[in-house]
């Protein structure tokens, strides 16, 4: 009868000779390359989500790499993060992470057909957005601070306070609801030069402002 060890040595040679093509695991280390003193290039350690050592313990990888789109792009999974795994020559020492993959837990951001959206953090927020007619917004993680970019302006709102700064091929507008507008300068503020046609507060050219004695405050620095 042969003994646990053989069994277990018997078992382990089995492992070995296995062709192993994909796997499912979930990430529960990272080593991203935070510095240029560190060794770490872009790697993650990965527990196999289907799959047990012969004793049933977990099945943990170390150190994978994981595959880029782009040469400079850098973007390392997060710890529980869904993973698509493949093994070079169907080497089990010899995995790539490929891809990562949305579940019932992680569920994509909100998003139609003909969409590209970049969300920093699913549960914080932060997105880079572009719809199917290619309009550009950028939104802040509480969502509220937006820049929109299309084709004929370009859009600034912030959070609370409403103020929206919009450019466009009629000129620029800042729209501050009640909240103040100030402009500050240690050198000169010039609005317009020799060739300006009007200027106006209130709706009235600056001189019938100042004589209906609307506030105008200028103050320089000596």
């Amino acid at each position: 009868m042969d003994s646990i060890i053989e069994i277990m040595q018997s078992v382990a040679e089995r492992e070995a000779e296995k062709i192993y093509t994909t796997e499912l695991g979930l990430i529960i280390a990272v080593f991203p390359h935070e510095s240029d003193s560190d060794d770490d290039n872009y790697a993650c350690n990965v527990r196999l989500k289907n799959r047990k050592q012969p004793d049933g313990s977990d099945f943990e990888l170390q150190k994978v790499p994981i595959a880029t789109q782009h040469i400079g792009l850098a973007n390392i999974p997060n710890l529980n993060d869904l993973v698509l795994l493949s093994f070079i020559g169907g080497d089990i020492n010899a995995p790539v992470i490929t891809g990562r993959l949305y579940n019932d837990e992680d569920r994509p951001p909100a998003n139609a057909s003909d969409e590209f959206i970049l969300q920093h953090s699913l549960k914080k927020g932060g997105t880079v957005k572009m719809d199917a007619d290619g309009v550009i917004t950028l939104s802040g993680q509480d969502g509220k601070s937006v820049v929109t970019i299309n084709d004929d302006e370009v859009t600034l709102s912030t959070g609370n306070d409403q103020v929206t700064i919009k450019l466009e091929g009629g000129g620029i507008t800042i729209d501050s609801g009640t909240s103040d507008v100030t402009i500050k300068s240690a050198g000169n503020v010039t609005l317009g030069d020799a060739t300006t046609g009007q200027v106006k507060v209130g709706g009235r050219m600056l001189a019938n402002a100042v004589g209906d004695n609307d506030d105008i405050i200028l103050s320089s620095h000596t």
